[in-house]
């Protein structure tokens, strides 16, 4: 804090006043050297500017020595989604002509084979077995089989065979596939005859050496015949007989099924040999294209006729299609006048027979049953619905809802279900019916019965609209009731509580107290990819050991290891594939890293994994599965190549292709001029900033006289704060300008920076030896005023009118359209030679450099320690050491003045001592006198 004074108390004298004015001359030396002490460091600021600018200039030189920026192209494909194109600088300027034949693939495969699930019992259904394995196509329809039983003793399907009437025995199974897809089917124009097949389906009457039958399908617009089928029945006579289906082809290839000679049987044989052969034709394996089945047309009558046909559905993605028939057994099986075509979304099979034990056995074959490979197990046969799901999904399920099938309730409920219970007519057998009335409970919902006068519609009405989550309806053929649940998923109807007053279950027998049967519902099914195998719910257990993919053996142990696990093993393993696991589709997906087929199983596997998994039928077995790969084949410029994937880089120089489909494109390559355009007036911008900054005009004398005198103390008393930060801004310019205008460096500089820009001629293998030949000319050709500051392109300094200025120089752009090799090489070339001098030593001389690095070498010798503009800015530049002398100068003066000020307070301090000491005598004089004074008068 500052000591506070005061003067003047005993003199009068304005001594605060007296002494500033004083310090005030004292310390002009002071602030004479602080002026001088800003302008040495506005002098500092200016070279420091200067270089700064250089620096730049050289950022910019740099960057037009990039390759990048003079041979950078574009490229531009005419058809994109045939082939797209990245092109890199090396490329040529010109077009190609690209004709993509076909694009590479990878082989790959997923889960195809297919595992079935009892997903409803009944009809007498109670088992699947699915361990039969066939050779060749299995099944590979995925999707849902219905099948409904209708037994002989409730048939109303009767024929005339032979003149006697006969009750049939049905089964209808009707295949709905996942997710609402629909098929293209190809029924026969005729039918079968009836003496080759009869009403059972069986194959009773067909020459011994066969019967040949040759299909002709068209595959992707392309009409194909495929080789003749022989179609042999052969029965033993041994007792029991022993019948046998035979259907060969002309490639060799026997395919036989011992003990069923039915319709449906060879039905499944031909679609086995007729898949072979499509697979062969369209150099797949194991695939299914076509699906065979037998229609049961019956008319009805009294008694009816029916009719065998022949029917075909296409499965596949490809386009094909039956078209004609020919052969001694077209004929036969109605297959030779042509095939009629519709939409459908379901697959029909019938099996039919004219007793309940022929159509069990039917149902319960390999062969003949509902699909082929799958055996159905009975109790016995019975009308009724069972339900089998199929698919390649490691956990073969489709949602259900928990179902409750009551025991047999009475005789013709449904005819009577109109008549009220208390009559005693509606077919319930319950002894007393009354007691219906009364609460029961369902799921915990109390439901009331009001009165024995409701009947059997009205009270399964009132159950469902109670609001305990299930439906109840009558099956009008068994005479069941049938309690189901509203949603699909896992869980149980309760039924009854503590306090029910109505007999409704019993009287229903709807409770498995009273006989029904409970089945409980399943969401669909996954697996967790996390979950130990062994735990896991896969449709068929895996069992630990060795599964091989093309040749490569991998372990795996079914108690410790996940499908996660599986996936890494596979993928570690060398086989040279992608293993993948689709948790919403519950499937595997494996892909090769190539074109290559992939080949499952192995003579010494020992897990059945890879069956389980739905990639092969036989994992001891190595077979080639899946959608083989392909290579890309591409016609470019006329030559034609193949590769073996859909990027080419080794055709075009610089040039990668990304084909993506087949069909024509036209490649376009062009210079791209953007990033040299970008470059040149990067480098422009700064070089014509530092001549506007540097060239400065004379300051007029006026100027001088008024705005480059330092303001004094009296002159800031006079100035607001707005007024001294205005006149000291112009004040800073017009002195740094005056450095600018003053100093040699900065002159020699700038006449260098324009000698140089135009006059440096290289010689190096490019057709440009200035930088005037390449384009870039000094501002205003016959304008002395202009040309003598040496802008270049355009005396502006915004990047954007530059940019705009080099897009209408014609012939820069066209040099750089047409030359970028040229312009590269004149900016950025430098060749050196190794020479051997006088002391043996092997030495490197330069024997030219392109124009960037030589105007970069005369830039870089003012910035060095020793150049012009270097010396300045150093840390013992002279500027400096006359800033540090100033300084101390500086400190020296306010020390004297601040001594100054405590000599002039001292003197004055004792000034007012003594002149207090005087009044104080005075004072006691004039005190005296009064009082002599005094005295004298009162004498």
């Amino acid at each position: 804090m500052g000591v506070i004074r005061a003067g003047g108390l005993a003199s009068g004298l304005d001594t605060n006043t007296i002494i500033d004015e004083l310090v005030k001359t004292a310390k002009e030396p002071v602030t004479r050297l602080e002026n001088s002490l800003h302008l040495k460091e506005l002098e500092k600021t200016v070279y420091n500017n200067v270089n700064e600018q250089l620096n730049d200039l050289r950022t910019a030189l740099f960057n037009l020595r990039l390759e990048s920026v003079f041979k950078a192209k574009s490229i531009l494909s005419s058809s994109p989604h045939v082939a797209s194109a990245t092109v890199t600088n090396d490329a040529k300027v010109g077009s190609h002509v690209v004709e993509v034949l076909q694009t590479a693939q990878k082989a790959y495969m997923s889960s195809r084979y297919t595992s079935t699930r009892l997903n409803i019992a009944g009809g007498g259904v109670t088992t699947l077995d699915q361990t039969y394995r066939i050779p060749h196509v299995l099944d590979q329809l995925e999707g849902t089989h219905t099948t409904n039983i209708t037994a002989n003793a409730s048939s109303s399907v009767s024929i005339n065979v032979g003149g006697v009437v006969t009750t049939l025995s049905t089964a209808v199974t009707l295949f709905e596939p996942h997710e609402g897809t629909s098929y293209k089917k190809y029924s026969a124009a005729g039918v079968v005859d009836p003496l080759v097949v009869d009403h059972n389906g069986e194959i009773v009457s067909t020459p011994a050496a066969g019967e040949k039958i040759q299909l002709t399908v068209d595959i992707n617009g392309t009409a194909v015949t495929l080789d003749e089928l022989t179609v042999t029945v052969t029965v033993s006579t041994s007792s029991p007989p022993a019948p046998m289906i035979t259907v060969s082809d002309g490639s060799g290839i026997t395919l036989t099924a011992d003990g069923y000679n039915d319709i449906n049987t060879l039905m499944s044989l031909m679609e086995q040999a007729v898949n072979i052969q499509l697979n062969e034709k369209l150099g797949t394996d194991t695939v299914q294209y076509l699906t065979f089945r037998a229609d049961f047309e019956y008319a009805s009558g009294s008694p009816g006729t029916w009719d065998w046909r022949v029917a075909a559905y296409n499965i596949s993605t490809e386009d094909i299609s039956l078209v004609s028939a020919s052969g001694s057994g077209a004929s036969l099986f109605g297959v030779d006048t042509g095939f009629t075509s519709e939409t459908t979304a379901t697959i029909a099979k019938y099996h039919v027979a004219d007793s309940d034990a022929k159509l069990q056995t039917l149902l319960s074959g390999y062969s003949s049953g509902v699909i082929y490979g799958v055996m159905t197990g009975f109790s016995a046969i019975q009308s009724g619905l069972f339900q089998i799901v199929q698919d390649a999904s490691m956990n073969v399920r489709t949602p259900t809802k928990t179902s409750l099938l009551g025991d047999v309730a009475g005789t013709d409920i449904y005819t009577n279900s109109n008549q009220p219970l208390s009559g005693g007519a509606s077919g319930l057998s319950y002894s007393n019916l009354s007691a219906v009335a009364g609460t029961f409970t369902i799921n915990g919902v109390e439901i009331t019965i009001d009165s024995a006068d409701r009947n059997v519609n009205e009270i399964m009405a009132i159950v469902n609209s109670s609001g305990a989550g299930v439906v109840m309806q009558l099956d009008s053929a068994t005479n069941r009731f049938l309690l189901t649940s509203n949603e699909t998923g896992y869980s149980t109807i309760s039924t009854g509580a503590t306090g029910d007053t109505s007999k409704f279950f019993e009287i229903f027998k709807v409770s498995v107290g009273y006989g029904a049967t409970e089945y409980p519902g399943n969401t669909a099914g996954n697996i967790d990819a996390d979950t130990v195998l062994s735990e896991a719910p896969f449709t068929n257990s895996i069992a630990s050991g060795i599964f091989s993919i093309n040749g490569v053996p991998i372990y795996v142990n079914a108690e410790t290891d996940t499908i996660n696990d599986i996936v890494r093993k596979v993928n570690n393993s060398g086989a040279g594939v992608t293993l993948s696991y689709d948790a919403t589709r519950d499937k595997f997906l494996i892909t090769s890293k190539d074109a290559n087929p992939i080949v499952f199983g192995s003579y010494i596997d020992t897990s059945n994994i890879l069956e389980v998994m739905g990639l092969t039928y036989n994992t001891l077995k190595p077979v080639v599965q899946g959608t083989a790969g392909t290579d890309a084949i591409v016609k470019i410029d006329g030559q034609t190549y193949r590769r073996n994937d859909n990027e080419i880089k080794d055709v075009i120089e610089g040039v990668t292709l990304k084909i993506s489909s087949a069909g024509t494109t036209v490649i376009d390559i062009s210079s791209d001029t953007s990033k040299a355009v970008e470059a040149i007036a990067a480098f422009v911008k700064i070089y014509n900033n530092m001549i506007d900054t540097l060239k400065l005009e004379a300051i007029s004398e006026d100027d001088r006289d008024n705005k480059m005198t330092a303001l004094t103390e009296d002159d800031k008393a006079d100035m607001s704060e707005d007024d001294i930060e205005k006149y000291m801004k112009e004040y800073d310019e017009l002195h740094s300008r005056d450095i600018i205008l003053k100093s040699r460096a900065i002159k020699d500089l700038m006449k260098n920076l324009r000698i140089n820009a135009l006059g440096i001629f290289i010689d190096t293998q490019s057709k440009f030896k200035s930088l005037r030949e390449t384009g870039i000319n000094v501002v205003g050709e016959g304008d002395y005023t202009l040309t003598q500051y040496g802008f270049l392109i355009t005396e502006s300094t915004e990047l954007s009118d530059i940019i705009s200025a080099i897009g209408n120089n014609t012939e820069l752009m066209a040099n750089l359209r047409d030359y970028a090799d040229d312009l590269y090489l004149f900016f950025a070339q430098t060749k050196e030679e190794s020479y051997v001098d006088s002391n043996g030593a092997t030495q490197t001389r330069t024997i030219y450099k392109g124009w960037t690095r030589n105007y970069e070498e005369l830039v870089r010798n003012y910035q060095d320690v020793q150049g012009a503009i270097g010396v300045k800015i150093r840390a013992d530049s002279a500027i400096e050491t006359d800033m540090q002398r100033i300084k101390k100068d500086i400190e020296v003066k306010q020390r004297r003045a601040e001594d100054y000020l405590e000599l002039l307070w001292r003197q004055f301090s004792a000034m007012e001592t003594k002149v207090a000491a005087i009044n104080s005598q005075s004072t006691y004089i004039e005190q005296l006198a009064a009082s002599a004074l005094n005295k004298s008068s009162n004498n």
